[in-house]
């Protein structure tokens, strides 16, 4: 749950709270009423029948307005972006855009959000993924009075041709093409070998590594944060090269450390990515 402008989390640990239990949302709206529901994108989706994770919660989010080095916005970046955008499940957002909602896959990176351009125009669009939120469809827009609400199936996406429609299928898995012009390029850290998953010393030790750095991390002064931080976190891109830490448990915990010495968003998730990145070229186990 988030004000609009989504600049201070209105719930501690802001997305890493996100929570489905209903006592805890209303104990937060009590506290908090004027707040907007919002939906921590990126998570695992199961498959109604058989449970498993199908792929990670993405939104394109469409903008109506252009905004400074991205002049397209509304239905001219839809039409362009129109062959790279499979039906699927839409939102309609209280300022006028449009939420659709994706599967991107369970290895997306986990970059928080960035700006889309194609065939050289910047967009007025970003997308979510991990690390990421979006307002809830039933949340009213505090100064247009509108709501976010899901369209109706088979409904045409606004100014776009009948093939644009909304799907009644659900939420459809984003296509290789739409998926290169979202994600950034980055430096892809190999998984961890099947013989080091199953090393429980290799997985303990990278655990208590994780631990120090973060709480190095948080023991950081204001002014020295970003250059002493780096270092660390180029250690754990080593032992994530290395087999010992699972990169999905050291992103949210690095991203968690930063938070609380005061690095957020796009600024936190880039000294992540270039840390690791920068450790992974020098893969390490346990000593």
């Amino acid at each position: 749950m988030f004000p609009l402008d989504g600049k201070i989390p209105a719930v501690e640990r802001g997305f890493y709270s996100a929570t489905l239990e209903p006592g805890q949302i209303r104990a937060w709206w009590q506290q908090r009423p004027h707040l907007l529901p919002a939906i921590a994108t990126g998570h695992p989706l199961p498959d109604r029948q058989t449970g498993e994770a199908r792929g990670r919660l993405l939104i394109v989010d469409v903008d109506t307005a252009a905004k400074p080095g991205r002049d397209l916005a509304g239905e001219a970046a839809l039409q362009l972006l129109l062959p790279h955008l499979p039906a699927t499940t839409c939102v309609a957002t209280g300022s006028g855009g449009l939420h659709l909602y994706y599967l991107a896959p369970l290895d997306t990176s986990p970059t928080i959000g960035a700006s889309l351009r194609l065939d050289g125009q910047p967009l007025a669009v970003d997308w979510r993924c991990r690390l990421g939120y979006v307002v809830a469809p039933g949340a009213v827009h505090p100064r247009t009075g509108q709501s976010w609400r899901w369209l109706p199936c088979g409904s045409d996406l606004p100014g776009l041709p009948s093939a644009a429609r909304v799907t009644g299928k659900g939420i459809t898995a984003a296509p290789p093409a739409l998926l290169s012009l979202l994600q950034p390029r980055q430096p892809v850290i190999a998984p961890l070998p099947a013989a080091l998953i199953d090393d429980a010393r290799a997985r303990a030790y990278g655990r208590r590594a994780l631990l120090t750095v973060c709480e190095r991390i948080r023991g950081l002064a204001e002014g020295e944060r970003h250059r002493a931080a780096f270092g660390p976190i180029c250690g754990v891109g080593s032992l994530i090269a290395g087999g010992c830490i699972d990169p999905a448990e050291a992103e949210p915990a690095l991203m968690s450390a930063l938070a609380d010495v005061g690095l957020m968003g796009r600024d936190a998730a880039r000294l992540i990515r270039c840390g690791l990145a920068a450790g992974a070229t020098r893969p390490r186990g346990m000593r």
